[in-house]
């Protein structure tokens, strides 16, 4: 019986997650992630493997990239466990695979215009975050010294800025407060400026990637991936640190939901922002080979 084109291009693209898939779990166990200590207690993660895993969200659509993320996250723990499994999260991370497919297959034939502005307007917004949370922390005297001059016990959170307020109070039931503070101060000033420029960097990258990968469509795609990478990125985080919450760590249930989402949050920023450059540069590869696009994408 011979095989429909419909069936040979589905089992190209299954074919071809599979490898994604591969190459996600290869590079996980021969490069694991590490940790920078800025975003609190264990750091910002810093890892390569997840652009292979999100590839078939971006290149097939939402289901492949669903069956992808969940398979990476169930695989990856087997290979390289740390601390308990929990299914919800998988559950979660297979969601964030199929709204990203999703919202990537809406943004991709929209203009590029209103997609500017609004990586404009949000990289503006995080920079003014920024420059609030450096202001309110130097209005109430917060820096590296802070828990040096103050006791714990002496401490008045009523008196504080809101900012100042949600930072001294995780910090505070910390090990060790003071590092614990340094990194957070670093986190809601220097961290959101960073997203920022990164964020404006991306239209002279774009402007690069357009002329170094010559495109029929001529376009990058560079700002409608980070949009579908960062939006699912959010609601990925936002379930899990519910899911953390109340299921595995005792010690959070004590703290507001916004102390403990807001690192993580940032965290899931950066690291998209980071990642997008890489996704892209594979994407309009792919595009750019006329074999692979009639193949995989007919």
């Amino acid at each position: 019986m011979p095989i429909s084109l419909e069936s040979s291009t589905k089992l190209r693209k299954l074919t071809a997650s599979a490898i994604f898939l591969s190459l996600a779990l290869a590079l996980q166990f021969i490069f694991p992630n590490f940790y920078i200590p800025l975003l609190g207690q264990n750091g910002m993660r810093i890892g390569i493997s997840g652009i292979f895993s999100i590839m078939p969200s971006i290149l097939f659509g939402p289901i492949y990239g669903a069956a992808t993320s969940a398979l990476a996250d169930i695989l990856g723990y087997l290979f390289h466990p740390t601390g308990p499994y929990l299914p919800q999260m998988t559950l979660v991370v297979a969601l964030g695979g199929a709204i990203r497919g999703f919202i990537w297959f809406f943004l991709k034939s929209k203009k590029e215009r209103p997609i500017r502005i609004a990586v404009i307007v949000l990289a503006v917004l995080v920079a003014a975050f920024g420059l609030w949370s450096f202001f309110s922390l130097s209005i109430d005297g917060i820096g590296a010294d802070f828990y040096d001059i103050h006791a714990v016990e002496s401490i008045r959170l009523d008196t504080l800025q809101p900012i100042s307020r949600l930072l001294i109070s995780r910090t505070m039931i910390a090990k060790d407060p003071g590092q614990s503070l340094s990194s957070y101060t670093i986190m809601l000033t220097i961290a959101p400026l960073i997203f920022s420029g990164f964020s404006l960097l991306l239209f002279p990258l774009d402007f690069l990637i357009r002329k170094i990968i010559k495109l029929e469509e001529n376009k990058s795609h560079l700002l409608p991936i980070l949009i579908a990478m960062l939006a699912s990125g959010m609601i990925v985080t936002t379930l899990n640190t519910v899911i953390l919450q109340n299921f595995l760590y005792e010690s959070w249930k004590s703290l507001p939901f916004f102390v403990l989402w807001l690192p993580r949050a940032i965290e899931e920023i950066l690291s998209n922002t980071v990642k997008v450059y890489f996704v892209c540069f594979f994407y309009n590869l792919f595009l750019k080979n006329p074999a692979l696009k009639r193949s995989f994408l007919a």
